[in-house]
């Protein structure tokens, strides 16, 4: 993408979350931008003044940004993605099962560290995963998605916790209450809080798509 165009093809697909699709029809842009550049040069323009004319006559990119979003929008709505939302939804239960399951973990294992207080990572844990699951049951899907997307993140956030202890005190590593190697501890974080972070990205598009 040649620097001229970037800030009009960034205003055109400013309101569409979907990262693929978006440099998808960035790609297209450009290459169209290009194509008619070149052809306003090579009728006697200068290169300036052909950048300057393909632009103008691309349109308004306001009015291009919400014909692109409504474009997008449609095509979420079609039967070919109905599979890969019911594909991230079975992975958003076992997401939430599996943060449910570990807080329980860590509960039933807090006398691994010499107390008899509360596992309260472990309470976190599990309130969190019984929240996501209850919160769209209870007060509706389309008034949740802001507060399930803020969930994920801040469960990807406390994912960075341990990692930081361990980076900066040199302690051990456990989950849920139970030791393990510095290495699987630090890529089970890692894969956990890039869970946590792709799943509100992804609630995120479906909020942008269906919620309006």
């Amino acid at each position: 993408m040649k620097p001229w165009m970037e800030d009009f093809i960034r205003l055109c697909l400013s309101k569409i979350p979907d990262l693929p699709y978006r440099r998808r029809l960035a790609g297209e842009l450009a290459d169209h931008l290009a194509s008619l550049s070149a052809d306003l040069e090579a009728g006697g323009l200068t290169a300036q003044q052909a950048q300057a004319l393909a632009l103008e006559r691309m349109g308004n990119p306001e009015t291009l940004s919400a014909a692109y979003l409504a474009q997008w929008r449609q095509r979420m709505n079609t039967p070919r993605h109905k599979l890969p939302r019911l594909l991230f939804l079975l992975s958003f239960v076992c997401y939430a099962a599996l943060m449910f399951g570990l807080g329980v973990l860590y509960i039933a294992n807090t006398s691994n560290f010499g107390t008899t207080l509360p596992g309260y990572w472990g309470i976190v844990s599990l309130l969190l995963a019984l929240v996501l699951l209850s919160v769209p049951m209870i007060a509706g899907l389309p008034r949740s998605w802001d507060f399930i997307r803020y969930g994920c993140w801040l469960y990807a956030a406390l994912q960075m916790l341990p990692i930081l202890c361990w980076m900066t005190l040199g302690c051990p590593f456990e989950l849920s209450g139970l030791m393990v190697s510095d290495f699987v501890g630090i890529l089970f974080h890692f894969v956990l809080a890039g869970w946590s972070a792709v799943n509100g990205y992804q609630l995120d598009c479906y909020k942008k798509a269906f919620a309006g």
